[in-house]
């Protein structure tokens, strides 16, 4: 016996010897290792399970087959590999995936056809250091800086979000039973609300949204936990022996679907005594952003009676908002809103604020790209017009009292308005502008551009905002004219004084 395992070894010593080897470095590298295995066999010391899932395994048995990538010579002969006993699995141009026996991969690297050889190298999830970094593993292993473990036990963690599937995997114990006791669907402009609140009803739970896994993905990172394998594996969520709670909006995440989502779980926790935590990764930009929009005031009412977390928002490299304060030599805002979702035109608001009470000059434009000239400007806007709109539109899109003109019908299809007042709840002068446009036949790629024009005076700041996710705030390289910024970009619930 120890002849025989003396001459395979030899063989494998003269498998893997390289010279001037096609094979790349890290290949060569993992080629070592694999006469390494079968060196060592059973007495392998870094042999893993391959039953255990939770491990990314360095070493292994030694294959008898791999799938290597071969980069081909442009005058390839594909037989030549076959002789070699090679399967190409997968070809694109010069680049083939190629089956071979382990024993063979030197000989096939050495065939003309064969420009490189590359070994398959084993990849692992990345996700594994974000508790770390967060200061979460500080919680849940407190190693003396706590007096116990804090994995959400007790406690209810609840999200209103879109996409939710309450029956997913990451949020069931290790006996099958969920973690979810409760999951709501609310929906409509009219809130239109469904429970399931037994465990019979939750089982016949899919999703409220199927083109959608928003909610799962928040609910994951918040609370879940595969079996409760919380202490075995790396990939687990914040507070995950917490009792989950889940509101699906589907498509329709109004302000007043939220709200009642909110308090729905709030009102579960209070009445089963437990702490509460309620997530909303989800926002918008209108409003504000002073805490005083009656949404925030809703939300700062809950949150007297849970801990509720609100998302600060994505659109920071977005260009979607513009802060300034005037100085005397320099009180104007001059920036064109571009649109960003569609090709053919642009709808949505642009909402602009005074710190103070005191009125700014507003005048929406339209200015000519290539001429580098305004063509059109609408009356401006000086002072409070006490909320209401004035427009001006095309004649498919008019109403009585609307300003119409040839330059903008030349244009656009569609309508500007701007209202402005001195808002109520915090005393601070806005001018909001609505606009729903379609380019015109004689304007077909938007090149006579929408373009809002702002005069402050001297101290005053001034926040413009473009919310509706549709349009951008942009210079078009344009002297004297602004792009929007990250500086207000911030969700208007985020800025509620108790979330």
């Amino acid at each position: 016996m120890k002849k025989i395992y003396l001459s395979v070894l030899l063989l494998g010593v003269t498998l893997f010897t390289f010279a001037q080897s096609k094979i790349d470095l890290n290949g060569q590298a993992i080629l070592r290792q694999y006469k390494l295995m079968e060196k060592l066999g059973s007495d392998n010391p870094f042999k893993t399970d391959k039953k255990d899932l939770n491990t990314i395994q360095p070493f292994g048995d030694m294959p008898e087959r791999v799938v290597v990538l071969i980069d081909l010579n442009k005058d390839a002969n594909l037989a030549e590999l076959e002789a070699e006993g090679a399967v190409i699995r997968s070809q694109i141009d010069n680049l083939a995936l190629v089956e071979v026996d382990v024993n063979k991969v030197v000989a096939v690297s050495n065939l003309k056809s064969v420009k490189s050889l590359s070994m398959p190298k084993m990849a692992k999830p990345m996700m594994d250091q974000a508790r770390t970094k967060t200061g979460v593993n500080t919680v849940h292993r407190p190693l003396g800086q706590l007096p116990q473990a804090y994995k959400g036990a007790g406690v209810v963690t609840g999200l209103v979000d879109a996409g939710v599937t309450a029956n997913h995997p990451n949020f069931k114990n290790s006996d099958g039973t969920s973690r979810v006791k409760v999951a709501w669907t609310i929906t409509g402009k009219d809130g239109i609300e469904t429970a399931y609140d037994s465990e019979y009803k939750l089982g016949q739970f899919t999703t409220d949204l199927s083109t959608m896994t928003h909610g799962t993905h928040v609910a994951g990172i918040m609370a879940g936990s595969y079996k409760n394998l919380a202490d075995t594996i790396n990939y687990y969520g914040v507070a995950s022996e917490s009792d989950i709670l889940m509101v699906g909006l589907g498509n329709d995440a109004y302000d007043n679907n939220i709200l009642m989502g909110i308090e729905n779980i709030i009102e579960y926790a209070e009445a089963n005594n437990q702490p509460c935590v309620v997530n909303l990764s989800m926002g918008s930009g209108y409003g504000p952003h002073d805490g005083t929009e009656l949404f925030s005031q809703y939300i700062d009412k809950l949150a007297e009676r849970a801990v509720i977390c609100v998302a600060a928002g994505n659109e920071a490299d977005m260009g979607y908002a513009i802060t300034k304060t005037m100085t005397a030599s320099d009180k104007t805002i001059n920036s064109f809103v571009m649109p960003t979702a569609y090709k053919n035109g642009q709808l949505g608001n642009i909402e602009i604020w005074s710190n103070t009470n005191q009125a700014f000059k507003v005048t929406p434009v339209l200015y000519d790209l290539t001429q580098k000239t305004i063509v059109y400007a609408m009356p401006a806007v000086t002072a409070s017009t006490n909320g209401e709109f004035k427009f001006v539109s095309t004649k498919d899109y008019s109403s009585p009292g609307d300003i119409s003109s040839a330059v903008f019908e030349n244009a656009y299809t569609g309508y500007i308005g701007v209202g402005s007042k001195v808002d109520e709840y915090n005393n601070r002068y806005t001018a909001q502008i609505s606009f729903y446009l379609l380019n015109s036949a004689n304007n077909p790629t938007g090149n006579v551009a929408f373009g809002v024009m702002i005069e402050g005076n001297a101290g005053q700041r001034i926040d413009v905002y473009a919310p509706s996710g549709y349009s951008t705030l942009a210079s078009n390289d344009i002297s004297g004219w602004m792009n929007g910024g990250g500086d207000g970009s911030i969700t208007d619930a985020s800025c509620a004084k108790n979330v």
